[in-house]
């Protein structure tokens, strides 16, 4: 093998010369020429690692590893949740609005029955016999249509005037 290629794999390629854009001449902050092994990764070259490194380095990154993947679950979690509650949430929103709508409806519909009602109730005091009737005796129905009716009538002021001429009795005894 080459040795320029064995350099390239093991990373000790020759390094390009900065032409000072940014450093002073002599005051950078680079290698020396003797200080070549310093500035090596983590894990090494490979054959400069022992064995007791390697699974050091191995417990560390499993450790990472198992505390990333305890805070990925957690994070899941919490997504899963916020959209739970977020689709509940919607849930309860359209129900809600349902529920005003046909309270709306309900409300519209006993706005029109009493407005029907009322105007029943207009027409049946300005006339005695409503027009739909065809008999007197339709015309009132409790009281027998419109001749009962004029008879009830004298019946209750008779009732009120021998009620009038009953002397009270005053309770003369108090206690």
């Amino acid at each position: 093998m080459p040795p320029q290629a064995h350099l390239l794999l093991r990373g000790g390629a020759p390094k390009k010369k900065d032409k000072g854009k940014g450093k002073g001449k002599g005051k950078g902050k680079g290698k020396g020429k003797g200080e070549k092994g310093e500035g090596k990764a983590p894990l090494g070259d490979g054959d400069e690692m022992t064995e007791e490194s390697w699974q050091e380095q191995y417990h560390i990154v499993k450790k990472e590893l198992t505390g990333e993947r305890e805070e990925r679950n957690f994070f899941q979690l919490e997504r899963d949740k916020i959209n739970t509650f977020w689709e509940i949430t919607k849930k309860e929103l359209e129900d809600r609005k349902a529920e005003l709508r046909n309270k709306d409806r309900e409300m519209e519909e006993l706005e029109e029955r009493h407005q029907v009602e009322i105007k029943a109730r207009e027409a049946a005091t300005r006339s005695p016999m409503p027009p739909h009737s065809t008999s007197p005796a339709r015309a009132c129905p409790l009281a027998g249509g419109v001749a009962a009716g004029s008879s009830v009538w004298r019946d209750q002021t008779t009732e009120t005037a021998r009620l009038r001429q009953t002397p009270v009795r005053r309770c003369t005894s108090r206690r």
